[in-house]
């Protein structure tokens, strides 16, 4: 056979089919058949899995769906269930209370009411108790639950704990369905990773198939981009096999509840501390747990904070680098609501405030943008965003942001629906004044323009104008600050209610000066009362911490400043040093009052006395309660009468010999009238005894006695006589 010559030769060109054969070529062809086979099988299996993950993934969905009414269902019965029990409670109160004013009627000798139809419906009235007291034993072990946290003794806004704690199975049963929607997510998850493993095979059984049927010189590029899918896809779908979603633990879900509870009804630096390790054990249980992340960051804030009412608008440094990053990780995890938003600028604003770090002011701008975006009636923002603006020299921004914020703080809309909501208007001027002395603190600089900004909140806010009214002078001002009660007065000459508004912030700043933080439940717009005692155009207001917080106001730094038509015109410090009291509000009594927290409970009477004592009994304090039957033409002479009638029949509980001395004037009592006072003396010791008389048509007596030193020289038996207040 003749050789062609090399002429005649044509070869194939770049990419077309080549006719060479061989062994190469065969290996290449099994290796080929091989791998789709492989493809194919592997391809089979994934499907079945697909197929399995989406069944799975369905019944996860009907399972959280289910949770989901379930956690409503139990929402409702948990609250209706807490209502029974308040009723119950506030029912066989009643009783007690009416078993209460019969004894007192039949101790005080009222004419036309005989001795034993007094004691007849006294026992009646004991017998109703009694027919209720299965519920109030219910009440009672729903407080034992607690260790009796929701108790009215506990609770200085009873029943609010009672509430709160109705809302921890609601808590739990919404945290174990948010966990099956977490676990059916993640299984919907897979199924979508699996798709996209499917999709892989079918593109490498493509290529496979590709250089089995037609031979190209690219055959090994593309085997080997098919190899790698196929690798990727088998690598893939085994890694999501060996770790199938699981529903997290229910116990996760008790801790968050269990959490929340003490967080919400924390008073001590060791609540908040327990609380923040139930919220670790439960992202420890579920690692994906968004809302615990929030919540923990939360409690981290406030462990930082000398705020133990309220918002909290300060922390320490350590507080504030747990919040941030238990924040940003529930944001990270997809809980992006506006809370968290809110709550993580502000903490970078801190942070970069701090520590120094303006780079993240912007962070700290955006976050309360999104924040806004979310929520453009809420103030809190805006505020929010008014400070990295200020700190970082932005001041025309600033001062618009500013303006903007105190206008949605007071209207519903741009600047046309009037809020009426005094409440809530406080509340955040309140917060926007915390947060301006805490940048005035590390920023004193910016003092001139922080005042300004503080005149313009006061203007739209809380006077609700425009510009700046008239000055008027403040002259000779006073403050006195109780452990239940705030007060200033001043000379205010000129001063037309009909023409001039007045508001009033009042701070505290803690013993350890953490910062000034604002009082809400004393803050804010005031009408003067002139002072009966004093010169013409002297005037007085006050404001009664521990009826409008429950608490009595502690030890530290207390300032005042006041507005006067949009103007700072005065502002002054104090102090109050009494040792530290807790509240005691006998609603039974219909009285309420600040005594030394290690002082235990006395001889309790429902209804007509209660009381607290040293735990050696040389000092306490007592409250009875006399109810008077109709109309009283002179309460005066009630008040007096009941003040000798209560030192008279009640000698088991106060101090034996006790002989009058001298006329005592206690001061104001808010929600009392007719006050009248003196002060007894005994062996050792003295008493300061004082009387009001109430709305309801009763008397109310305090008793203060101790030891003669401790009521001649020492404030704290006067803060005690000048914290009751009466409860209407």
């Amino acid at each position: 056979m003749l050789k062609p010559h090399p002429s005649h030769v044509v070869p194939p060109p770049e990419g077309e089919v080549e006719l060479s054969g061989g062994d190469g070529q065969r290996a290449g062809t099994l290796f080929l058949a091989i791998a789709i086979v492989v493809t194919t099988v592997a391809a089979a299996l994934v499907e079945l899995a697909h197929a399995y993950d989406g069944h799975r993934a369905d019944a996860a969905t009907s399972a959280a769906h289910r949770l989901a009414a379930d956690s409503v269902g139990t929402a409702q019965a948990a609250q209706q269930g807490a209502s029974v029990l308040f009723e119950a409670f506030a029912q066989a109160e009643q009783q007690r209370t009416a078993q209460a004013t019969d004894r007192q009627w039949w101790l005080i000798g009222i004419p036309g009411l005989g001795a034993r139809s007094t004691l007849l419906d006294e026992a009646r009235q004991g017998q109703l108790a009694a027919t209720s007291d299965a519920n109030a034993d219910a009440l009672k072990a729903a407080a034992a639950i607690a260790a009796s946290a929701v108790a009215p003794d506990q609770d200085p806004n009873f029943p609010d704990r009672l509430f709160q704690q109705a809302s921890r199975p609601t808590d739990e049963a919404w945290a174990i369905q948010d966990a099956a929607l977490e676990e059916a997510l993640a299984w919907h998850s897979r199924v979508g990773q699996l798709t996209a493993v499917l999709t892989l095979f079918a593109i490498a059984a493509y290529l496979f198939g590709l250089g089995l049927a037609v031979r190209l010189r690219i055959n090994r590029i593309l085997a080997g981009v098919a190899a790698v899918l196929l690798v990727a896809g088998i690598g893939w779908s085994i890694a999501l096999q060996l770790s199938p979603p699981q529903r997290a633990p229910d116990q996760a879900a008790h801790e968050f509840a269990e959490a929340r509870w003490i967080y919400h009804t924390a008073q001590t630096d060791a609540d908040y501390q327990a609380a923040y390790q139930h919220l670790t054990r439960a992202i420890e249980l579920r690692p994906r747990f968004a809302q615990a992340y929030a919540d923990r960051g939360s409690v981290a804030f406030a462990m930082g904070s000398p705020e133990r009412a309220g918002r909290t608008d300060i922390s320490s440094i350590e507080g504030i680098h747990r919040a941030v990053a238990d924040d940003q990780k529930a944001y990270d995890l997809g809980l992006q609501t506006k809370d968290v938003l809110t709550n993580l600028g502000y903490e970078q604003f801190l942070l970069g405030l701090l520590e120094n770090r303006p780079d993240l002011y912007p962070k700290s701008i955006d976050s309360a943008i999104r924040a806004e975006a979310l929520d453009p009636l809420d103030p809190i923002d805006y505020y929010n965003e008014g400070l990295p603006l200020l700190a970082s020299g932005q001041f025309t921004r600033a001062t618009s942001v500013y303006t903007d914020a105190a206008v949605r703080t007071a209207y519903l809309d741009a600047g046309h629906t009037l809020r009426n909501d005094y409440g809530f208007e406080e509340s955040n001027v309140a917060g926007a004044f915390t947060d301006l002395e805490v940048l005035s603190k590390h920023q004193p600089e910016l003092g001139a323009r922080i005042a300004s900004i503080k005149e313009i909140i006061v203007q739209r806010a809380l006077e609700h104008w425009t510009t700046a009214g008239r000055t008027i002078a403040v002259t000779n001002p006073d403050l006195l600050v109780l452990p239940s009660l705030v007060l200033w007065k001043a000379d205010l000459p000129g001063y037309d209610p009909q023409r001039d508004a007045i508001a009033v912030q009042w701070y505290y700043q803690d013993p350890q000066a953490r910062g000034w933080v604002v009082l809400p439940g004393v803050s804010g717009r005031v009408e003067p009362t002139p002072d009966p005692d004093a010169a013409a155009g002297n005037y007085y207001a006050t404001g009664n911490y521990l009826a409008q917080q429950g608490e009595c106001l502690a030890d530290g730094s207390y300032r005042a400043e006041i507005y006067v038509n949009g103007h700072l015109a005065l502002s002054k410090d104090t102090t109050l040093a009494v040792g530290g009291m807790t509240a005691a509000k006998t609603s039974e009594l219909g009285a309420g009052f600040c005594r030394p927290a290690s002082w235990i409970r006395g001889v309790r009477d429902r209804g007509l006395s209660d009381g607290y004592v040293k735990a050696d009994h040389s000092a306490g304090v007592y409250v009875f309660r006399y109810m008077h039957p109709g109309p009283q033409p002179n309460p005066a002479l009630l008040t007096n009468a009941d003040l000798q009638r209560a030192v008279d029949q009640f000698k088991d509980r106060l101090p034996i010999g006790l002989t009058y001395e001298v006329a005592y004037d206690g001061g104001q009592r808010p929600g009392l009238s007719a006050r009248s006072g003196a002060v007894y003396g005994y062996q050792g010791g003295r008493a300061l005894v004082t009387s009001g008389f109430a709305a309801d048509g009763a008397t109310v007596v305090m008793v203060v006695f101790g030891p003669t030193d401790y009521i001649n020289k020492e404030q704290q038996p006067l803060q005690i006589v000048g914290s009751l207040f009466g409860i209407s």
